[in-house]
This record gives C-alpha cells, sequence and structure tokens, in this order.
C-alpha cells in the first residue's frame, strides 16, 4: 500500500542528473545512429534487498534496494508505505539524526529531510566511491568505504553543503565486512588488513592516529555513551570507552555462531547471527554476560527460510531485522523471547527473469520471490501480488491464465524438499494469483543438481537441472506433461553429464547451451529422448524465433538457421564482446545481455548490425518496443526503443531481399483478410501470426518450398478476438513483421 505520488516515486535530481544520461545516446562507434537517442527511459521499479535499516516512532527507514522508503508501524502488524525517494544507488545504510536520515547510496553520502514522513527530501550529498556505513556524530558523519582504503570524516555543520575533512587508511585488504560505529570522539571500524577493530581519537578530525583492538576476526560492532561491542568470530566481546580512543575489555561471551550485526538496549543486547536467528545476551551483569534467549523466526517459512538476518534495529520493545528481502518486525514481550508482529516484503537481488504479458510485467527475482508489477503507467510500475515458494524462483512462463515457475534451493541434498520443482499459478486475476499444484519430480531424487531453467513446447515442459559447483555428474533434463496443470506428470528424462546455462524449444526439439558440450540439440518426442548433434564448445546462452536460432559463444552472437534442426546452417555472426548469458527478441531487433546489453538490428539475419550498448543488465525482456532489464540490485528499468515503429503506425517492416511482404487486405478487418507475399527465387518460407505478447496464434505456412512468384492466402481468423497482431514471413536468411488489426 502506498500514497506516494509518481513524482516522489521516479523523478528525483540524482536519476535525472546522473543515471538518465547513462541510458540515453549510448551508441556503439561502429553505428551510423551518431548522436540519435536509441532508448529512452521511460520508468523503473527500484525496489531490491533490504540491507540498511533505522527505527523511531511509528516509522521505520529502510532501504529497498536504490529506494529509500518510510514505513508507517503505528500498526505493527500492516506495515505501510508512508513515503520514498528515489536514491539512485544502493541503499546500503541508514542512520538518523534529528530530522535527517544519513544513507550510503554507494557513490556517496545522501542527507534527507524526513520531517514530513510522506515525503522525504534531498537536502544534501557528497560523493565517495563505495560509501556502505556511517555514523553520526554532533556535527561529523563518519563514512566507511566497502571499494576503497578509506574511512572519510564529513563536516555536516551545514548539512545542505557537507564537505570533506579528512581521511583515513583503513587497509589495503578485504574485511568480513565494512560496519563503523562511534561515541563521542572515538570511532570504530574494521581495519581490512588486519581485521582488527580499529580504534580512532577524532577530537582533531585532521589529525587523526588510529591504533587496533581485539584479535584478527571482527566482523560487527556497536557502541553506546560508554561501552563496545564486537563481534569476533563465534564471541561477543565487550569493551568500556574511558575517554577518547581508549578502549579497555571487560567481558566475552561465546556465541557459537558468527554475529553479523547487534544493537544494546538497557541491559540487553541483540545479536543477529549467520545460522542462529537472533541471540538476546543479557548484560545487567557486565562482568558476567550470559544468553538470554534465541529467536528463530519460523513464520513464514517460506519467506525467511535460511536467509541470513543482516542489520538489526531496536526502539523501545520493537525490533526490526533486515533480510535480502524483506523487513521482521518482532516484539521483546519478555527478555527471553520476541513475537513475530509482521514480515514486510521487498525486492530481491538479481532479476533471473522476465516477461510481459498484456500491462503486467512478471519478474522472478529469487528469494523475493515472483513479483507481479503494473506497467500500464509505464513511468509509474507499482507491485500487485507477489508469490513465494519457499527457494528461489530462477525462470517464469507466462501462458494465458496459467503461470509456470521454477523453484531452486541451493542447499537441498537427498530429500524431499519443498523448494524445487515447478508450480503452476493461476493468474486470471494477477491481483490476486492462486497455486494450482507443485511438482517435485526428481529434485527430491537429484544429489547434486537443482532445477535451473525450463522451457515449454505444447504441453511439455522440460526442465533443466543443473550440476552445483564442482560436481561432476546428475545433469539432465526432465520432461513434463502439463496437459493436466492439477496433475503434471513426468514423461521421461535425458541424463548426460554437461554444465548448462540455457535451454530453448522447438516444437519436440530442444536447444541447450552448455560450456562442456556446446550447444546440445535434443529430440525429446522420444522415450528416453536422444541427442541429435552438438555445435561449438563453451556456449551460455541460446533463444529461438521462427526458423533461427541465436547463441552466444564466447565473445559473439552467432545466428543458425534451424529450418532442419538435424543440419543447423550458420548464417552470420556478430561481435558481442563478452560471454552474453540472455537474450531478448522483439520485432526486428534482438538483446544480448550480461553486464551490458546490446541491441542488435536483425532486419536481415545475414547482415546483423549493433546499434546501441546499454553499460548495466544481466537480464533482458523485450516486447514490441519495449526493453525490460534489471539493475543489478536496483529493481528493474523500462526504455523504448527507438528504432521500433510504434505498433500504432501501419507497418513494421524490413527492407527485403529475397522476400516481400504487404499489408494485408482489408485492414483493419472483422474475420478474413488477404495476405500477398513475393519471393525472388525458390524458397522454403513459414508464415505465422502472433499476438502483442509474441505469442503464437496461427501457422498458415511451416517452411513450406514456393518457387519464385507472387502468392496470396486467404486468412480466416473469426476465432480470435478483437485487438493487434502481427503476422511474421520468414525465409532461411531473413523475415518480416506486420501489424494487422482486428475489429469486431
Amino acid at each position: 500500500t502506498s500514497n506516494v505520488s509518481p513524482d516522489n516515486y521516479y523523478k528525483s535530481f540524482y536519476w535525472k542528473k546522473y543515471v538518465e544520461p547513462q541510458l540515453k545516446n549510448q551508441v556503439s562507434p561502429s553505428t551510423t545512429q551518431n548522436n540519435d537517442s536509441v532508448l529512452t527511459v521511460l520508468g523503473r521499479w527500484a525496489w531490491g534487498p533490504c540491507v540498511g535499516i533505522a527505527a523511531r516512532g511509528n516509522y521505520i527507514y529502510i532501504g529497498n534496494g536504490a529506494l529509500f522508503q518510510v514505513l508507517d508501524v503505528s500498526n505493527p502488524y500492516v506495515p505501510v508505505i508512508s513515503g520514498e525517494y528515489l536514491t539512485e544507488g544502493m541503499v546500503e545504510d541508514v542512520r538518523l539524526k534529528d530530522s535527517l536520515a544519513y544513507v550510503c547510496i554507494g557513490h556517496g553520502l545522501l542527507i534527507l529531510n524526513i520531517s514530513d514522513a510522506g515525503h522525504p527530501a534531498a537536502i544534501g550529498y557528497i560523493a565517495m566511491s563505495g560509501a556502505v556505513s556511517v555514523a553520526v556524530v554532533d556535527s561529523f558523519a563518519y563514512v566507511r568505504s566497502g571499494a576503497t582504503w578509506w574511512m572519510y570524516i564529513i563536516n555536516i555543520t551545514n548539512p545542505a553543503y557537507p564537505f570533506l575533512v579528512n581521511k583515513i587508511d583503513v587497509g589495503n585488504g578485504f574485511p568480513f565486512s565494512e560496519p563503523i560505529a562511534a561515541s563521542g570522539r572515538t570511532v570504530f571500524t574494521i581495519d581490512g588488513s588486519t581485521h582488527m577493530v580499529m580504534v580512532s581519537n577524532v577530537t582533531d578530525p585532521y589529525n587523526v592516529l588510529p591504533h587496533w583492538y581485539g584479535s584478527s576476526n571482527a566482523k560487527s560492532l556497536y557502541a553506546s555513551d560508554s561501552l563496545l561491542f564486537v563481534g569476533m568470530g563465534t564471541k561477543l566481546h565487550i569493551a568500556r570507552i574511558d575517554s577518547p580512543g581508549s578502549v579497555f575489555p571487560i567481558s566475552n561471551l561465546q556465541i557459537h555462531t558468527t554475529i553479523t550485526d547487534l544493537v544494546s538496549v538497557d541491559s540487553l543486547v541483540y545479536c543477529t547471527t549467520e545460522d542462529s536467528g537472533i541471540i538476546i545476551v543479557d548484560i545487567s551483569n557486565i562482568q558476567q554476560p550470559r544468553k538470554r534467549g534465541v529467536y528463530k523466526p519460523t513464520i513464514p517459512p517460506a519467506t525467511i527460510r535460511d536467509l541470513e538476518p543482516q542489520i538489526i534495529s531496536v526502539f523501545e520493545n520493537s525490533i526490526y531485522c533486515s533480510y535480502a528481502n524483506g523487513v521482521l518486525s518482532a516484539k521483546a514481550e519478555t527478555p527471553d523471547s520476541l513475537h513475530l508482529r509482521s514480515f514486510f516484503k521487498t525486492g530481491g537481488g538479481r532479476t533471473y527473469e522476465m516477461v510481459i504479458k498484456d500491462t503486467y510485467l512478471f519478474a522472478a527475482q529469487g528469494a523475493a520471490g515472483l513479483w507481479i508489477l503494473d506497467i500500464s503507467n509505464l513511468e509509474h510500475p507499482h507491485q500487485i501480488s507477489n508469490v513465494s515458494i519457499g527457494g528461489d524462483i530462477v525462470d517464469v512462463i507466462v501462458e494465458d491464465s496459467l503461470m509456470y515457475l521454477l523453484g531452486n534451493y541451493e542447499f537441498a541434498y537427498l530429500e524431499e524438499d519443498t523448494t524445487q520443482g515447478i508450480w503452476i499459478v493461476n493468474i486470471a486475476n494477477p491481483e490476486q494469483p492462486k497455486i494450482l499444484s507443485h511438482y517435485y519430480g526428481i529434485s527430491k531424487y537429484v544429489l547434486r543438481a537443482s532445477p535451473i531453467q525450463f522451457a515449454k513446447s505444447g504441453k511439455k515442459i522440460i526442465v533443466m537441472h543443473g550440476t552445483r559447483g564442482s560436481f561432476p555428474g546428475d545433469s539432465l533434463l526432465e520432461i513434463v506433461d502439463v496437459s493436466n496443470p492439477l496433475e503434471p506428470t513426468c514423461i521421461s528424462v535425458f541424463e548426460k553429464n554437461f554444465r548448462g546455462y540455457r535451454i530453448a524449444a522447438n516444437d519436440s526439439i530442444i536447444f541447450v547451451a552448455t560450456d562442456d558440450k556446446g550447444l546440445m540439440v535434443i529430440n525429446v518426442n522420444t522415450v528416453p529422448p536422444h541427442q541429435i548433434t552438438s555445435l561449438f564448445q563453451d556456449v551460455r546462452s541460446v533463444a529461438i524465433r521462427d526458423s533461427f536460432i541465436f547463441t552466444c559463444k564466447q565473445d559473439s552472437l552467432y545466428i543458425l538457421n534451424i529450418t532442419n534442426p538435424y543440419y543447423p546452417k550458420r548464417v552470420a555472426s556478430i561481435f558481442v564482446d563478452d560471454e552474453q548469458t540472455d537474450i531478448a527478441f522483439s520485432q526486428n531487433f534482438v538483446y544480448v545481455a550480461h553486464g551490458d546489453i546490446r541491441v542488435i538490428d536483425i532486419s536481415n539475419p545475414a547482415h546483423p548490425v549493433e546499434k546501441a550498448v546499454l553499460e548495466q543488465g544481466e537480464t533482458v525482456f523485450a516486447s514490441n518496443d519495449l526493453v525490460v532489464f534489471d539493475l543489478a540490485l536496483q529493481g528493474i528499468c523500462i526504455a523504448r526503443n527507438n528504432l521500433i515503429t510504434s505498433v500504432l503506425n501501419e507497418n513494421i517492416s524490413t527492407i527485403p531481399t529475397v522476400i516481400q511482404l504487404s499489408q494485408n487486405f482489408p485492414n483493419p478487418f472483422n474475420s478474413t483478410t488477404q495476405m500477398r507475399f513475393t519471393l525472388s527465387k525458390a524458397e522454403k518460407v513459414t508464415l505465422k501470426v502472433f499476438d502483442t505478447s509474441g505469442k503464437e496464434i496461427l501457422t498458415l505456412l511451416n517452411n513450406v518450398l514456393k518457387e519464385q512468384g507472387v502468392y496470396e492466402i486467404s486468412v480466416d481468423v473469426s476465432s480470435l478476438a478483437s485487438g493487434i497482431y502481427f503476422y511474421r514471413l520468414s525465409s532461411t536468411k531473413e523475415f518480416i513483421t506486420k501489424k494487422m488489426v482486428i475489429i469486431k
């Protein structure tokens, strides 16, 4: 629930100043587009992992990917979004002081005015590389960098104009974590070289001489007015702060697990841990601290299972703990126990797969579940529902009123695990998705593999189980009959040792991209399935469009003709600089992604041309002129390909060489229309009709040999609903797409 306006959600000074220019005018030197804008950003959904949190009164202030969000918890069982601010950087840490929030966003420290909880507003900013944690005392902010070897001292006397006072070398190694804490004129952080606590007297911020405290396995810190608490290995260490820079050990307690974060309230210390939830320590006798209780939330198990609690914040008797996929709210009813009140879901990390259907975007975000977004207003996409299964959702297929989810759980070994397999979900009402069935299949029998991707062909789903880590074997394809969505059944299994990445289906022929067996071509219509052939080596991606297959090998995208899948023929290749792992299509363009996204014109498949390079994105999906891609930990971006003619225009066409396709007549029409095409030589051609989501509706010709000449086909579409459709004529080397409109 949110009362946030599109302006507050989408338009921020940092987006306009720093990010949008990176997304526009990104044209490859090899293209003749010069300064034209190929991709125009329309909007974004900025939700992501929650790794920063602070609490005060009836509000908690969290990082949700690139969003700073204010949650109203006056009703602790139903948190409500009160306000938010798009920071344009992953929110790494949040600290409150008076009416201001100091927010680390990776590339700097952002200072927000939060006096109006519904409208947080930026008042100051200072850039610095790798800002991940901050402590604020009096007129100074101390910022720890995770990308450099520095702790920055920032003067915030005037928060609107913060300025750098000094920077302190904190070691050139890689610390277990980058926490920072301050008490008066003493600042504590962890040395990257020694992994000890670095203690700095900052009475004179221009002349700081640090010294070191404790052993070499410190990971977490918290400082009160007079006490320092340190998580060192599996022990909680307590020390006294007597004067600036002076630390004296008092006691320690064996916790038996690594402490990831901690906070002290009165006579209690709450410690988040790697595998034991929240441990409560009683320090009423500071010389003899004792474990008072352990809280491992079990509700909702499908939401936070095996996710490590990261940051903890306490206000009065309320405890808030951030996870990678949300914020847990609990109440301290007694010193030994906590009572779960709510779990507010945030976005996830990487978006594994995306699908657009009608005005909805379906995004598989691992442990954060499957998010369904309403994109009817492209400038203000917003989440309407979420499906969680307990493990990671790594793939999604959407067809009509059904959605298929693929679940993966990395630590499932030799046990029936409810987090793996196929989920079939009814999405007739996307705001209230309903799970119809869950198919375990062979997941519970496979020792060292998990389902990592699937493809659908007709009523069959082919699940690729990939080998984990360096373990050999157990790689296979599982063919599942889903004609009855309530009772999916296994048809057959293809077993072979391979390390798979991507899978694509074309009728009964399956293409599997592997790094050790190349591009495997497999017939799954036989029992058991059998391999037809293999191509190349070290293949990371594969996708099919009509009679063409697109696959990335090393630094090039290859286009193959699979009119005869037993003998694929290479049509062309184009340099793409890296091993691209995701491929999407839209009209006459292909998008390949792996860290960056390359926009390639395939109007003539024999001569692909790169049009632009976007310097971010691991996952990409395209529909008509829309391109959606993930921003790593910062949500999903929606852009328009300006080189694609709008669906409102009459033609979406290419410049033909061997084949020509005329506009259908009449158009618009009711039930029948005529399609005419011309061949300049004998050619095998395919003619198909698709809806606006790219789903194949009709096959009029399927790889039929036609002699040179002009052909006209009468098409009856009386069974189709009113709307916009596309028809595509393809030969062995090129294809042409045009639009038609049915009005009834």
